[in-house]
């Protein structure tokens, strides 16, 4: 238990000094603004309660509005992400992976799974903080584009980073 706290510690500790000191001062494009500090919620093991998933959105997404300078956008998009994760997981995971309690990486759930989980939770975070941030739909395909762009580049990172960390094992298909 209290290892688990510690991992999840250092994993808070790494990614947000990842996405507040190199990643958000990485020029991309205007159409490019990778998150990768989601994957903190994205990891945390499957039997994490419900409403212990909200308050770690919505303290992670406070600590990236308190050093991004934002007002709430990253806190309503991390806590919908810690909304929505346990949901998913339920229609995505058996019995067993719950019984394991285990943690949702590529190395436990395989490439396509993770893929597709990775994709939903990305995809739905950079949806409501990208239309959150410009609060119009006057703009609706340029923002749009930025979600599509932002939700691509973030996902290949977080892939890249789990096939660098975790040791895939072969499907049996």
């Amino acid at each position: 238990m209290i290892n688990e706290v510690l991992k999840q510690i250092l994993r808070l500790v790494l990614l947000l000094f990842i996405q507040v000191l190199i990643i958000n001062n990485i020029n991309l494009s205007p159409y490019v603004n990778p998150y990768i500090y989601v994957l903190l919620i994205m990891m945390m093991r499957v039997n994490v309660p419900k409403a212990q998933s909200l308050l770690i959105g919505f303290g992670l997404g406070m600590l990236m509005d308190v050093f991004s300078s934002t007002v709430g956008i990253h806190t309503f998009a991390t806590t919908l992400v810690g909304y929505i994760r346990p949901r998913f997981l339920a229609l995505s995971l058996n019995k067993e992976d719950f019984d394991g309690n285990i943690e949702p990486n590529i190395a436990n759930k395989g490439f396509v799974w993770f893929f597709t989980y990775a994709a939903s939770i990305i995809f739905i975070h950079s949806l409501a903080l990208f239309f959150l941030e410009v609060y119009s739909m006057k703009e609706f395909f340029a923002t749009m584009q930025r979600v599509l762009y932002s939700t691509g580049v973030t996902l290949m990172m977080i892939v890249l980073g789990q096939f660098l960390f975790f040791t895939v094992k072969p499907s049996h298909d």
